[in-house]
């Protein structure tokens, strides 16, 4: 049995709604999935590879003009 309750600044602090990742569903092949799940936190690699990409940051130039 707790002996708790709410408090005040108890808990996780909210996340800025820009650095809030946003869930997607897509399709990819079979063979892909099982090369990210070999990778283990494929989301973070996968963002890691957009980010450094040529065109994502041509993207973001082109964006922020």
């Amino acid at each position: 049995m707790s002996n708790g309750g709410r408090r005040d600044g108890a808990g996780r602090k909210p996340i800025c709604a820009a650095l809030k990742r946003v869930p997607i569903c897509i399709k990819i092949d079979p063979r892909v999935v099982e090369f990210l799940r070999h990778k283990g936190a494929y989301g973070n690699w996968i963002e890691t590879l957009i980010r450094t990409s040529e065109p994502y940051r041509e993207w973001l130039k082109e964006r922020d003009r």
